[in-house]
């Protein structure tokens, strides 16, 4: 069989411009991967069981995924398929992710993704608060429930705040 070593030893007996060469630099990405910068995080609260099998995953167990989710870079696709399958490994958060907890104003409101602010509010009842998801729901909250900045009435100024004068009087 082909391993990682003899696709190098090869590639360094042939001639770059060949479909030979061409074919082993194909191995490349397998053998000599890119070091990963920002792991894809997977269950940060721990995980409940290592050994629960994942339904429909051809046999991949949390701990496979766990460890398969180490190797990939945060926000790839594959990191976003695999953390599908926190739900049943990981423990259940301590709280749920928050959508506008003042309220909505107007929930018809249409988000740039065709999402409406109510059905954004009821998809995140179920999210983990400490997930990326919910910092991606957040991040567009503002769109649906605008903060309001109050300004404190202004006071006009009062005979006791108004600066002294330098009146000089008569004798």
């Amino acid at each position: 069989g082909r391993t990682c070593g003899s696709e190098i030893d090869r590639a360094e007996s042939l001639n770059g411009l060949t479909p030979l060469c061409r074919s082993v630099q194909q191995a490349q990405d397998v053998c000599c991967p890119e070091p990963i910068t920002d792991p894809c995080t997977f269950c940060e609260e721990g995980i409940d069981n290592l050994d629960l099998e994942l339904p429909q995953s051809g046999g991949r167990t949390c701990g496979t995924v766990n460890t398969l989710a180490a190797t990939m870079e945060q926000g790839s696709e594959l990191c976003t398929t695999l953390k599908q399958a926190e739900i049943l490994c990981c423990p259940l958060p301590a709280k749920f992710c928050t959508f506008c907890p003042e309220g909505i104003p107007d929930p018809t409101i249409v988000m740039s993704g065709g999402q409406s602010c109510g059905s954004m509010l009821a998809s995140v009842a179920s999210i983990p608060s400490n997930s990326d998801l919910c910092s991606e729901f957040q991040a567009v909250e503002s769109q649906c429930c605008p903060v309001s900045v109050s300004v404190p009435p202004t006071k006009s100024p009062s005979a006791a705040t108004k600066p002294p004068t330098d009146d000089v009087g008569s004798p």
